[in-house]
């Protein structure tokens, strides 16, 4: 693959992750709305797990060295 298309594929990928880590706050913030329904704990932890991996993953990605095989 091309430096162009790797680079292209990584920050796809990490937009990708941070709409549906955003679209995951709008759904937390809809059920924390209604007290009846339980919400996850760890719901902060796992967001800025997914934000950060995702941002450093598309970072690192167009970066690494080419592997020829």
């Amino acid at each position: 693959m091309s430096f162009r298309t790797v680079s292209w594929l990584a920050w796809s990928l990490c937009a990708l992750s941070l709409a549906l880590t955003a679209l995951g706050f709008y759904f937390l913030a809809l059920s924390v709305s209604h007290p009846s329904v339980p919400v996850f704990d760890q719901w902060l932890e796992n967001a800025v797990v997914a934000v950060c991996f995702s941002v450093m993953g598309a970072v690192i990605t167009p970066r690494s060295p080419r592997r020829t095989p």
